[in-house]
């Protein structure tokens, strides 16, 4: 049976594989905003480090050392660093 929200899930995990080492903001189901870095990517779940995370009113809610979000939490993510990569047809 096909499930698309697990594919959906995948392609979500495999950014954020490529995104190891940098730093993103990450939004949440729950309003939370995380702002770390992407330590490590297992299954379904990302590791953060050196995380800052924002109650959705804005204020700073916890830091934390290391952290993690289930990937089906995540509703959209937001690169910080300027890093650009060019593709050619």
């Amino acid at each position: 049976m096909h499930n698309p929200y697990k594919k959906e899930i995948y392609e979500l995990a495999k950014i954020l594989r490529e995104a190891t080492g940098r730093y993103i903001t990450i939004f949440t189901r729950n309003g939370d905003e995380t702002k770390a870095y992407v330590s490590d990517v297992k299954r379904d779940v990302v590791f953060l480090a050196q995380a800052s995370i924002y109650a959705p009113d804005g204020k700073l809610r916890e830091t934390l050392p290391i952290t993690m979000i289930p990937i089906d939490q995540i509703t959209q993510i937001g690169f910080m660093d300027p890093v650009f990569k060019t593709t050619t047809a």
